[in-house]
């Protein structure tokens, strides 16, 4: 997905874990890995409100 970390922190509150910020531009995810965690009619919906030609997005 070729996101970026921004920033970590250990979250004291939550059992000491590790929380990431990251950094993603999703209209560059390949419809497929999007469809995966988003669903297929959602990814569409989501590409065509952010003008993604869905074809041409693998």
């Amino acid at each position: 997905m070729k996101a970026k970390l921004l920033s970590f922190n250990v979250d004291p509150q939550f059992g000491n874990t590790l929380d990431a910020l990251l950094l993603a531009d999703f209209r560059q995810v390949p419809l497929k890995v999007l469809a995966r965690y988003m669903g297929k009619a959602e990814t569409f919906s989501f590409f065509e409100s952010h003008e993604v030609d869905a074809e041409d997005n693998g």
